[in-house]
C-alpha cells in the first residue's frame, strides 16, 4: 500500500485535488498490476463500506430512499433486533467479540474527533471570509494552515 500512497500524495502535490490528478492516478495505477489489484481491493472495501453505511442510515432513519415496500419491510424485520446493528466491518452487534467492539469503539472516537477538529476549522474559515466571497479571495493557503493548526490544537484541548 505504501507505492499507491506515495504516488498519491506526489499527484496531490503536484496537481491538488482536481480532476487531472485523478486521471494521472488512474494511469499510474493502470500501469502497474500490483497498484492495479490494491486498487481494485480499495475500491471494494469503499464501495462495501458505502453500501453499509447506507443501509445502516435507511435502517437508523425509517426511511430508505428509494426501496421498494417489501425491501423496506425486510429491512425492518432484520433490524428488529439490536443483535442485527452492524459494527464498521458488517459484523452484527450479536457476532461481535469484546475485542470488536472495542476496537470500532476506538474507531468512531477517532471518528468523532476527526470531525469535531473539521467542524471547528470550517467555522473558522467561516468566519474570515464574507458572504459572495471564496476562500482563495479570504486568505492565503498559509493563513489557512495555520487555522488547521489552531483548531488541531483545540481538538487536543491545549
Amino acid at each position: 500500500m505504501a507505492r499507491i500512497d506515495e504516488v498519491a500524495k506526489t499527484i496531490y502535490q503536484s496537481h491538488g485535488d482536481t480532476p487531472e490528478a485523478v486521471n494521472l492516478m488512474r494511469d499510474e495505477i493502470l500501469r502497474d498490476p500490483e497498484m492495479m489489484q490494491l486498487a481494485a481491493k480499495m475500491a471494494a472495501v469503499e464501495a462495501i463500506g458505502n453500501g453499509r453505511r447506507e443501509l445502516r442510515n435507511q435502517i437508523t432513519n425509517g426511511k430508505p430512499k428509494l426501496v421498494t415496500p417489501e425491501a423496506r419491510q425486510r429491512m425492518q424485520r432484520i433490524a428488529a433486533t439490536y443483535y442485527n446493528w452492524p459494527l464498521m466491518d458488517g459484523t452484527p452487534i450479536g457476532d461481535a467479540t469484546r475485542d470488536l467492539l472495542l476496537r470500532d469503539s476506538e474507531r468512531f472516537q477517532r471518528n468523532a474527533e476527526g470531525n469535531a477538529r473539521n467542524a471547528n476549522f470550517l467555522r473558522m474559515v467561516a468566519d474570515k471570509v464574507r458572504d459572495g466571497q471564496t476562500v482563495k479571495e479570504a486568505l492565503s493557503e498559509d493563513q489557512l494552515e495555520k487555522l488547521m493548526e489552531k483548531a488541531k490544537r483545540a481538538s487536543l484541548g491545549d
